[in-house]
């Protein structure tokens, strides 16, 4: 049996899968979006939450080390310098945020000046010089401290933005089966409809 439509059925045909291609269209170039927002969010987690939290412990670890070499030895590791220096460098280079780059700038100020007075306890010892050192690492630990917990929040956040984001695909995935289940039984009443003669 041969279906036979007029120039007027065809283009509604026409139309109406231009439609349904641009529809499909349109939510694959939304879903591909979301995937870029979830695979961004990945990568700002680990490259500059995980990674810089580890950055965080190290230097945190050497300023214990620094502390207790001039409780133990009453003279300052000089040589640990180079390795908190290093860390610092490798931290600035992670991707901030506005509150971050603060106190990251705060703990580099502090730091600075922590190098100062290991410099004058080193020329001229004493225990006010000592107890100036010792609020000053105890300072720097407060800033790491503040700076691992914008790590976590800021984790916290990425992973929201990726959930949404997830959500939002998983919805638009629910209404395309939604759709091709309507097509599907649209198509299925043309095949088993007689045509009136």
């Amino acid at each position: 049996m041969k279906l036979k439509f007029t120039l007027t059925q065809k283009i509604k045909v026409i139309i109406g899968l231009a439609v349904f291609f641009l529809l499909l269209l349109a939510t694959n170039k939304i879903d591909n979006n979301h995937f870029e927002i979830v695979k961004r969010s990945l990568t700002t987690i680990y490259k500059d939450r995980l990674v810089a939290q580890d950055y965080i412990y190290k230097l945190s670890k050497n300023l214990q080390l620094k502390m207790l070499d001039l409780a133990i030895k009453d003279k300052v590791n000089y040589d640990l310098n180079d390795s908190i220096n290093y860390w610092t460098n490798e931290y600035a280079e992670t991707r901030l945020t506005s509150q971050e780059t603060r106190s990251f700038e705060s703990f580099r100020l502090n730091l600075g000046q922590l190098l100062r007075l290991e410099q004058d306890f080193n020329q001229s010892p004493s225990v006010a010089g000592k107890q100036e050192i010792y609020q000053q690492y105890s300072l720097l630990n407060r800033e790491l401290d503040e700076l691992s917990e914008i790590q976590l929040k800021e984790g916290k956040r990425q992973m929201k933005i990726s959930k949404r984001s997830i959500s939002t695909s998983d919805l638009i995935s629910d209404l395309e089966i939604g759709a091709l289940i309507l097509i599907a039984l649209m198509i299925n009443a043309l095949i088993f409809i007689k045509p009136s003669r």
